[in-house]
């Protein structure tokens, strides 16, 4: 399936690597619903960086037919990614569950609904 995917890297520069990761990910959720219609992810490198070292926010928004599942890890004051491939591989983690929980809600809703006699 070749989903339209949107990477896009604010306040720091692209990384080939990461994009590379990014797509492979892509491809997992993709088996997950062949309602998805894209993906769009943000990395980015938040301002208060010059306290805690350089922390890392990701944030997958997954496009589907009336709707979008977003997933998003931001660094707290207590906890932050400090490694891009940790912080993509949880947002993704995060989105998976989040679209399991979204297709299985459809698939209910659709079972649910009364028959005609």
């Amino acid at each position: 399936m070749n989903l339209p995917v949107q990477v896009t890297f604010r306040q720091t520069r692209p990384m080939p690597r990461v994009e590379r990761l990014i797509e492979r990910r892509v491809e997992k959720l993709a088996r997950l619903s062949e309602r998805i219609m894209g993906v769009q992810v943000l990395v980015e490198v938040p301002h208060r960086h010059h306290l805690k070292g350089r922390q890392y926010h990701v944030r997958v928004a997954v496009e589907l037919p009336g709707a979008e599942v977003v997933a998003s890890r931001q660094p707290s004051e207590h906890h932050g990614h400090v490694n891009l491939t940790r912080a993509v591989g949880d947002a993704f983690d995060h989105a998976q569950r989040e679209l399991t929980h979204f297709v299985e809600q459809r698939r209910e809703r659709v079972m649910a609904r009364p028959q005609p006699d």
